[in-house]
């Protein structure tokens, strides 16, 4: 199921990080970012619950390079919990590290 606006489109299909970057790399753009108000405005009202975003542990950057910034992290978060918590997810707006091999819904740019 997809829903969205004209920025961001929400992808319910449940998929690991690696998959869902590929997806929408290959039907949209990149997997979403959310680095600013305008972003977080944007997809507000189109987040259920916990959502692979485009962001991962390489200095945790968005799939575009740019430094996270613009979201807190859930308490005690990232912690890296299982060695592997290498991808970022958001759920209430606020960001956690996850495996990548955990599967969730995701959001992609148009």
């Amino acid at each position: 199921t997809q829903t969205g606006n004209q920025r961001f489109i929400y992808i319910s299909n449940t998929m690991t990080w690696d998959g869902a970057q590929a997806y929408c790399r290959m039907y949209y753009t990149d997997l979403a970012s959310d680095r600013n108000a305008s972003e977080n405005s944007a997809i507000e009202g189109l987040l259920s619950g916990w959502t692979w975003f485009g962001l991962s542990r390489d200095g945790w950057k968005w799939a575009d390079k740019t430094l996270f910034s613009t979201i807190s992290w859930m308490t005690g978060k990232p912690d890296n919990a299982l060695w592997h918590e290498n991808c970022g997810y958001i759920n209430n707006f606020q960001a956690s590290d996850a495996q990548c091999s955990d599967i969730m819904p995701f959001f992609c740019y148009r």
